[in-house]
């Protein structure tokens, strides 16, 4: 079934995390799963504006997802032409010239087939709208992965897990998992990285391994915890932040689940002129925008 399988070509190469990059920055943010959300996006990018020194902003992945039309699909793409982002399995099937793999989720068996359905409708008719657009050609040229070193701490950065673009395995069902939990130890002990960060499974969840750590943001642009309406993105400073749900501190560095409080009257104003009741984006997501999902805030850090 299209949107429960993935290519080859999501494979990361064994040897990414030692792609180091530059940087000189003492704030990293790290949002996944924006989902097209541009409330949420100015959110984030007032809050940066706010730090002592603008951050490092980093998008891993599924940036879009309810926007299928091109001005809407554009109006994020400007509001982030200077940070950096990477492919998720969105962005990737857009230019992706087959179908077969449809939304590209690669969802698990225990996701139900219609919620699997509708997401292929929903990235079909987004890569239908789109088939024209010159943005593609951007899109193109963003990579899966970006690794960077942070006062002497390794952060390595995808969309999935540390091997699929699409992977699963760092979901909290996996993440609790003691198999899981050994091979991870050892990915993360033989590419001495110190915090692996992800998204993809659309719940956040953070998971210490002695003295390193895999953060999953969630969703950047949707709700996450049971009975609230904000969206969660991942922060790693030296100072800590006053809107995170979550602040761990790791030496000197502060690792962070923040706060992504939008206006969320407008996004749904948004959302509702564009999905009608019957429309697989409102079935699928629209009572999780304005109830939240039933994790516990309680329950993500594993």
């Amino acid at each position: 079934m299209k949107g429960r399988n993935c290519s080859i070509d999501y494979i990361l190469n064994k040897n990414w995390a030692s792609n180091i990059n530059e940087h000189n920055n003492s704030t990293i943010y790290i949002v996944g799963g924006l989902y097209g959300n541009f409330e949420a996006l100015k959110t984030i990018k007032d809050f940066a504006l706010n730090e002592d020194e603008y951050p490092l902003i980093i998008f891993n992945g599924d940036i879009h997802w309810f926007d299928i039309y091109e001005d809407d699909f554009l109006k994020v793409e400007n509001l982030i032409k200077n940070d950096i982002k990477l492919l998720g399995n969105v962005e990737y099937e857009l230019i992706n010239p087959n179908n077969n793999l449809g939304c590209g989720c690669n969802y698990p068996e225990d996701v139900d087939d219609g919620v699997v359905e509708r997401s292929n409708d929903i990235h079909s008719a987004m890569k239908d709208n789109l088939k024209n657009s010159s943005v593609l050609n951007d899109i193109r040229t963003r990579e899966k992965t970006y690794v960077l070193e942070y006062f002497g701490k390794k952060i390595a950065i995808t969309h999935g897990d540390e091997k699929s673009l699409s992977g699963w395995n760092c979901s909290i069902d996996s993440l609790k998992d003691k198999n899981r939990e050994q091979n991870l130890n050892i990915w993360l002990e033989e590419n001495k990285v110190d915090f692996l960060v992800t998204t993809h499974t659309c719940l956040p969840v953070v998971k210490k391994l002695n003295k390193k750590y895999v953060l999953n943001n969630g969703s950047s642009g949707m709700a996450n915890i049971k009975g609230t309406t904000y969206g969660i993105f991942i922060r790693i400073s030296n100072k800590p932040c006053s809107q995170a749900i979550i602040s761990i501190k790791e030496g000197n560095i502060y690792l962070e689940l923040v706060k992504v409080d939008f206006n969320v009257e407008n996004f749904i104003n948004w959302f509702d002129n564009i999905w009608d009741a019957k429309s697989p984006a409102s079935i699928s997501y629209r009572n999780r925008i304005l109830n939240g999902t039933n994790l516990e805030k309680e329950e993500i850090i594993i």
